[in-house]
This record gives C-alpha cells, structure tokens and sequence, in this order.
C-alpha cells in the first residue's frame, strides 16, 4: 500500500513536470511567433513605404518632361513621360 502511494507520488510528479515543460513550451513557441510576425509587419511597412516614395519621386520628376534614372546593379534606365516625348515628337514634327 504504502509503495502504491510512493508510485502514484512519483508519476503525478513526472506528470506535473511534463504539464510545466508542455506550457512553457507552448509559451515561448507563441512569443516566438508573435515576435517574428511584429517584425515582418515592420519589414513589409518599410517595403511598401520604400516603394510609394520611389513612385512619388518618379510621378514629380517626370511631371514637368523631366526624366529619372533608375540604377539597378550595373543596368541603368533613363525613364521619361510617354506625353511628353509624344509631345516633343509631334512639336518637331510640326516644325519641319
């Protein structure tokens, strides 16, 4: 009877240790998760802001027939408003 009860004793502890080391688990692996997701939030935040200003740039630079060079690695590209090329082109045009 009494090696029953040092039994019982002895798996409730192991038990209750595995319920503790189950829900620390269970704790650190969600603010794990929580930390990795307000991270990504701020990354995506800075892409998307990074692009909006790079499109802001590109709309007032090119607004008065003015053009843009875009550098990507070694490739550079010189953007410019289609109207006012097409402007431009119909102005010579109209000259000769």
């Amino acid at each position: 009877m009494a090696q029953e009860k040092n039994i019982f004793k002895v798996l409730t502890i192991i038990f209750g240790a595995i319920l503790v080391l189950l829900i620390l688990y269970l704790a650190f692996d969600k603010y794990s998760n929580y930390e990795a997701n307000k991270l990504n939030t701020v990354y995506v935040q800075g892409y998307n802001k990074a692009i909006n200003d790079s499109v802001t740039q590109i709309y007032q630079r090119t607004d008065n027939c003015g053009t843009v060079s875009v550098f990507m690695g070694n490739t550079t590209r010189n953007l410019a408003d289609v109207e006012c090329l097409n402007k431009a082109l119909q102005q010579a045009q109209n000259q000769k």
